[in-house]
């Protein structure tokens, strides 16, 4: 009788909002929603640029030297744009005005043929401008099933070389200091632009695509040790004009006796129904039935 509820529940709202198909589970989260927790999605990419490792740098035909490189954005995300992409099936992060510090934590610098500065220091930026994109698409595991995947669009990583402060430490001379500078400005920043694109660009989704792939598509039931549910996206996440909608297998099922499909039909089912905000989610009969049958079937082991 339950599922016979939820059903005609499912098929009510079908007619008033677009469908996800022949899936289990299907969700909608609007606009508005998403974008409160904009702060927080910047902060997890962020957390990539915690400590960025660099390159030694050697000047050709001498004996100079930058080693022991590595960058990091050492603040939290604040002032953050958040911009809905449709057209790009995906959202778009902008954050302007973080600061970084580059570190250096042994050089060499030998002019004129007579003076030699060694040390360390370290170059503190105060305009660094980040954004990137996501967009929401799907992978194929090597067992054939279809889990979720992102890739990056329009990734900018700008360092306003003409604000940053440079402090040096060690036996060196007033000079130095400028040469540093222009070696800074010319070589370091464009080769910390480079590390940061590549890590948006392409580290970001890679981490992101494996840790799905992983997982297969399925997750445990904490505290229940052979349940599990299929959460396997038949079909790409959607951004839509004025919400996120993604629809799952949503098969419940006991990892002893392997996944059953209940006998109802599975509905089409709708993502939300027009002219609701806020999280939407429905069920199917699918989900419902394989929701009880492995739980009695996991209650028997």
């Amino acid at each position: 009788m339950l599922s016979k509820i939820f059903s005609a529940a499912t098929l009510i709202a079908t007619a008033f909002g677009q469908t996800a198909g022949n899936v289990g589970m299907s969700m909608s989260l609007s606009e508005s929603v998403i974008m409160q927790a904009k702060d927080v999605y910047m902060d997890m990419i962020l957390s990539k640029l915690a400590h960025v490792d660099l390159p030694d740098y050697y000047e050709p035909n001498s004996k100079n030297y930058a080693k022991g490189n590595y960058f990091t954005i050492d603040q939290d995300a604040n002032e953050v744009a958040m911009s809905w992409e449709p057209t790009e099936n995906g959202v778009y992060l902008l954050c302007q005005n973080l600061s970084g510090v580059f570190y250096t934590s042994d050089f060499r610098y030998k002019s004129l043929g007579i003076f030699v500065a060694t040390g360390h220091a370290d170059v503190k930026m105060n305009t660094v401008n980040l954004g990137m994109g996501i967009s929401f698409t799907t992978q194929t595991t090597p067992d054939g099933r279809t889990v979720p995947a992102i890739e990056s669009f329009n990734v900018l990583v700008d360092i306003d070389r003409n604000d940053i402060n440079i402090q040096i430490w060690g036996n060196i001379w007033s000079d130095f200091a400028a040469m540093f500078e222009i070696f800074f400005k010319s070589e370091v920043v464009q080769a910390i632009q480079d590390s940061m694109t590549f890590i948006l660009t392409d580290g970001i989704p890679l981490a992101a695509n494996t840790y799905f792939k992983r997982n297969d598509g399925f997750i445990h039931i904490p505290y229940m040790p052979t349940w599990e549910v299929d959460w396997m996206t038949p079909a790409t996440a959607i951004v839509a004009t004025d919400s996120f909608q993604v629809g799952i297998e949503g098969l419940f099922f006991d990892n002893v006796f392997g996944e059953q499909y209940p006998t109802d039909t599975i509905p089409l089912m709708p993502y939300k129904i027009d002219g609701s905000d806020g999280f939407q989610a429905f069920v199917s009969s699918f989900t419902i039935d394989s929701f009880f049958s492995s739980l009695l079937e996991e209650k028997t082991l």
